[in-house]
């Protein structure tokens, strides 16, 4: 199925043919259908900015939130999370599993997700869980896990668990005698989580964590067994005082009992006397290894923390486990993405599908990233012999009766929003203010109109899963709480350039708009109505798509450039509103995605691909791998667009690496029939002269659905003349300035959000000024 944008069904579970057989058989063919409406709950009062619940009216419940609203209840014939909205005899409303005692809002979208979502009779323990280098499988006779060691290559790459010859997973963890539990969420933090198992008096926990290569074990009511696989390999290397070493299946483990325990000699492996188990996958067996791992105490949470420092355009994040007093922290293995930006001492370890991870001691660690800068948009070209302001302005009349349909699903609202909202600017800059008024009014009627609370274009409050869907919905954005960022990310973009145009319609419509950006990227601990950062990855450094990361590969993303658009757009939002909260939430969010995307999508360093991968991107990541493939179709434009669209000043990052991106722009030597100024849009970030020689000799191109002809010959012909983006080689104080060199000149352009006129300095001692909102540019000849 494919939008009528072109833009695809990123994470329905439906699997198109130009995926390969192994996702083929993740799940049943499905079939969409209307189903039951969930229950409605009361919303807690941090749902409003004054921490007051307003009364609430008509017949959805519509409750305020500034001039904008949001209904409690399901509109009729509407639904909410289910079992699986796809599949028929699975259409059956959902509630969180949380267990006794604990409250939501739960965070949904997540690694372990699975754990959380009742997923129906079909898949009573969810799906595989990947914490990395850990594997964790839920079932019916306890929890067992492993180093998923088994890679497997093709069109995709996958790390599969190693199994025995019994089938079973490396290590089962069980209390004796628990049969048929059920399984809960008891308790998560940033990049951890508690699962709880329990049955007839019977209960067990396992605390686990991204990043850990260890996890714990807590058995109530009978004692904890340990049952290994049938496997050739298999080899006890340990069995001293209270440590139990296994060896099977390519891969080391350290059990360890409370001090004063011993083990039994024989499987399935129980410690005497009776007590809580940690677990620990090891590199290796040396002396030092050991002392290393002894002693990894259960954290007690996990928490990420980040501060923006203008002046040196820093970005600093700490990650941290926290531990109780006295107790050891476990060592924490990191992905390259953040090797790569902390200062500690890192020891290489394991394999996982983002490259090799590499250990670190203490319990926590701290990242630097420099900011490039984001501008709201890019300056107008001059006129030359490529560039002719008339030619600029038939295009823009060309998008005169461009509208937003006022009868459509949140996705393509959304992205008719994003068409319309990268006009407005130009026509600016034309001095076709006619236009620009009037695409403005269009786009102000239609944000209006979604975020005022009434039918028939409306958003939802779900208190019980604490988060927001619209209806109309898109791509079961509702029944699977998917793909939140990608619809919401138009949205706020568009209420950015509305703050910028009409500070007076921000003002009043602000709480609604904040509302979404508080759906997936909550940044505020104490706010009960929404997981703090909940479809956002913090350990992995993106955000993932499926709110129950319902597949055997894990959770899944595909379009990564749809999520730089969102983190972008709370950047934009909170920089023209003044709330630099939300506007360094922004920088946080857009500075990890790209260093992710870069890694892990694009390969650059060649860090994060097995070498039997011969591929030069990938269109999705899943939780064990990644896939040159999309969702809708497999051909090589759409697998690499999937990563640039849409097209505004938050695509400059994909020129940081020039020759690498060029690489693996390979396959478009012949221009391809479809999203043509896509890839030549996302070219010109790298080599804006080649792209734009690429646009004048294919002028008949079909333009993609959220990109017009207008917008794709100010973006080429803009960066033809500025030159590539610097990156983070020049920053500045100003958040909203970047930096572009050619062979002529550095161009410093600068946007001031504000009403006063400032200085901005750059780091490489240049300085611009500035009159306030006006995007300004300063030209230094090379010498």
């Amino acid at each position: 199925m494919v939008h009528s944008s072109s833009r695809p069904n990123p994470q329905a579970l439906r699997f198109t043919i130009c995926l390969p057989a192994i996702l083929l058989v993740l799940l049943p063919a499905l079939a969409a259908a209307d189903a039951p409406s969930g229950p409605a709950t009361n919303p807690p009062a941090s749902l409003f900015p004054d921490g007051k619940v307003p009364e609430a009216t008509g017949p959805l419940r519509r409750v305020a939130l500034g001039s904008g609203g949001v209904v409690l209840d399901l509109p009729p014939g509407q639904h909410g999370p289910q079992q699986n909205p796809y599949e028929k005899e699975l259409q059956v409303a959902v509630v969180p599993k949380l267990a006794e005692g604990v409250s939501g809002p739960p965070k949904t979208c997540s690694w372990w997700s699975s754990a959380l979502w009742d997923l129906g009779p079909k898949q009573p323990y969810g799906f595989p869980i990947y914490a990395w280098p850990l594997g964790f499988v839920a079932c019916e006779d306890g929890i067992s896990c492993g180093l998923p060691s088994n890679l497997t290559t093709g069109t995709e790459y996958h790390w599969e668990f190693a199994r025995g010859a019994d089938g079973k997973l490396p290590l089962r963890f069980q209390p004796k005698g628990m049969e048929r539990p059920e399984l809960k969420v008891a308790g998560w933090g940033d990049w951890t989580v508690t699962l709880r198992m329990t049955n007839a008096g019977l209960s067990m926990d396992a605390v686990i964590g991204k990043g850990l290569p260890m996890a714990w074990f807590t058995s109530t009511g009978a004692p904890l067994e340990v049952t290994p696989a049938a496997a050739p390999d298999f080899n006890v290397w340990r069995n001293e005082r209270n440590e139990l070493g296994i060896s099977l299946l390519g891969a080391t483990y350290l059990l360890t009992a409370p001090a004063g325990s011993s083990w039994s000699t024989n499987a399935p492996f129980t410690p005497q006397p009776a007590g809580p188990v940690s677990l620990a996958v090891l590199p290796d067996t040396n002396a030092a290894t050991l002392e290393r791992f002894r002693g990894g105490a259960t954290p007690q949470d996990s928490r990420v923390s980040w501060s923006y420092d203008e002046k040196s355009a820093t970005l600093t994040s700490r990650y941290e486990l926290v531990m109780a007093p006295g107790a050891k922290a476990p060592p924490m293995a990191l992905f390259p993405h953040q090797w790569l930006l902390t200062q500690a001492t890192a020891t290489d370890a394991y394999n996982s599908p983002r490259g090799r991870m590499r250990l670190v001691d203490g319990g926590s660690f701290t990242t630097k990233a420099k900011f490039p800068g984001l501008l709201p948009d890019l300056p107008m070209p001059a006129k030359d012999d490529r560039f002719d302001p008339t030619k600029l302005n038939a295009l823009l009349e060309q998008e005169a009766d461009a509208r937003i349909p006022a009868s459509t699903d949140t996705y393509a609202a959304g992205k008719a929003l994003g068409k319309l909202s990268a006009l407005v600017p130009i026509a600016r800059q034309a001095g076709r203010n006619d236009l620009a008024d009037a695409w403005l009014a269009r786009i102000k009627a239609s944000m209006t109109d979604w975020l005022d609370g009434a039918e028939p274009n409306l958003f939802r409050y779900d208190a019980a899963w604490g988060t927001v869907y619209g209806f109309p919905a898109g791509f079961e954005s509702n029944g699977f709480l998917q793909d939140h960022h990608f619809h919401w990310g138009y949205f706020i973009q568009a209420a950015a350039l509305l703050a910028r145009e009409d500070p007076a319609w921000a003002k009043d419509y602000g709480p609604a708009v904040e509302l979404l950006i508080r759906d997936c990227a909550n940044w505020n601990r104490g706010d009960k109505a929404f997981a703090f950062l909940r479809s956002y990855d913090v350990y992995e450094g993106h955000a993932w798509a499926n709110g129950p990361a319902a597949a055997f590969p894990g959770n899944n993303q595909e379009s990564s450039s749809e999520s730089v658009h969102f983190d972008a757009g709370v950047f934009q939002w909170g920089l023209a509103t003044g709330n630099r909260v939300i506007r360094d939430l922004g920088i946080f969010l857009y500075l990890n995605d790209v260093e992710a995307i870069h890694r892990y999508w694009l390969n650059e360093g060649k860090l994060a691909f097995p070498g039997s991968f011969d591929w030069p991107v990938v269109g999705m990541v899943w939780g064990n791998g990644a896939a040159h493939a999309t969702w809708f179709n497999g051909n090589p434009q759409f697998i690499h667009g999937i990563n640039f669209l849409p097209i505004t000043p938050a695509s400059l990052h994909l020129g940081r690496d020039r020759d690498h991106f060029l690489s693996t722009l390979a396959p478009f030597d012949t221009p391809p029939a479809d999203w043509f100024d896509i890839i030549e849009c996302a070219r010109a970030t790298a080599d804006p002269a080649d792209a734009a020689r690429r646009l004048e000799n294919n002028e008949g191109y079909a333009p993609e659905g959220g990109q017009s002809r207008a917008a794709t010959y100010h973006w080429i012909n803009s960066l033809r003349q500025l030159g590539y983006c610097a990156g983070t080689a020049v920053t500045s104080d100003n958040p909203s300035a970047a930096v572009f060199t050619n062979a002529a000149a550095t161009n410093y352009v600068g946007w001031n959000p504000d009403g006063t006129n400032r200085t901005t300095t750059f780091s490489d001692g240049a300085t611009m000024e500035q009159p306030g909102h006006t995007l300004r540019t300063k030209s230094v000849p090379s010498h």
